[in-house]
């Protein structure tokens, strides 16, 4: 008896050490591979350029916003040709939006997500790298806008008397959308010229997951509801999380357009340009 005892008590004593290793008694930790693969889906979608699959894996605010808008070719043509209907987009400008575009949406060329946990207000974060061919700012830096600035005045001299005789001849309209195609392909040849003389960058992601789910569900539909990206220096590192130091994923792109004032066409016969 006394030695059924001592095994009873060796084997009790291996299952309370089994427990103190395993947590057992213990709620066990969530399990995150439901949250991984929508902050995985969502990078896959923003790569290929998948709207259904943005809008179906973050808010609304995420996939109309900064990030997204970054790789979205038709919301990059629809700022380059705001000023533009479609008839009066001659082919050659639209030929040399679609090779520009062409760059642009093949930007990203892998993502990892690294780490994902809960979060105590029933968020969750995701954290991934993102490789891209060029930095993702490069047409809203201000060496762009400088840029941008020179080729531009570079044009108003070349075609002055060119575009101030059409003016008078065919009328502002002719002249406007004249003006319009030819600086979209100023743009264009600028953006493709600094992507060119460009190196490859590692980004950070933090994304913030939010679970969407009706009242009756146990469990929800996972949403990227903002994203923050952060260089990586070349120590390997995250630079600071600051807002500084980071873009969130609420705000629009702002590119640095050729922002031409057509309503004043005059100004180009006075010498002071056609650009803002």
């Amino acid at each position: 008896m006394n030695v059924l005892k001592k095994y009873a008590s060796a084997a009790l004593a291996a299952v309370l050490f089994t427990c103190l290793l395993t947590g057992c008694g213990k709620e066990k930790e969530k399990d995150t591979t439901v949250v991984q693969e929508a902050a995985e889906s969502f990078l896959e979608a923003v790569k290929t350029g998948d709207e259904n699959g943005i809008k179906e894996h973050a808010t609304s605010e995420v996939a109309n916003g900064y990030f997204v808008t970054l790789f979205n070719a038709k919301a990059l043509e629809e700022q380059f040709t705001s000023n533009l209907d479609k008839a009066s987009i001659r082919d050659d400008t639209q030929a040399k939006m679609d090779e520009f575009y062409n760059l642009y949406t093949s930007m990203m060329e892998e993502y990892t997500i690294t780490d994902v946990a809960y979060n105590e207000d029933g968020t969750a974060t995701a954290h991934a790298t993102m490789k891209t061919s060029f930095p993702i700012d490069v047409i809203t830096s201000d060496d762009a806008k400088l840029s941008l600035n020179v080729a531009t005045s570079k044009y108003n001299e070349e075609n002055m008397d060119e575009i101030v005789k059409m003016r008078k001849d065919d009328g502002e309209d002719v002249a406007f959308v004249k003006i319009s195609n030819d600086l979209i392909i100023v743009a264009m040849d600028v953006y493709e010229d600094i992507i060119a003389s460009s190196s490859p960058m590692t980004y950070a992601l933090e994304l913030t997951m939010t679970e969407k789910k009706e009242e009756d569900q146990k469990e929800g539909t996972w949403l990227v509801s903002e994203i923050k990206d952060y260089d990586i220096n070349a120590a390997g590192a995250a630079a600071s999380a600051s807002s500084d130091a980071s873009k969130s994923s609420g705000s629009t792109t702002d590119i640095p357009t050729t922002s031409v004032s057509f309503e004043k066409l005059e100004d180009l016969e006075s010498g002071s340009g056609a650009s803002n």
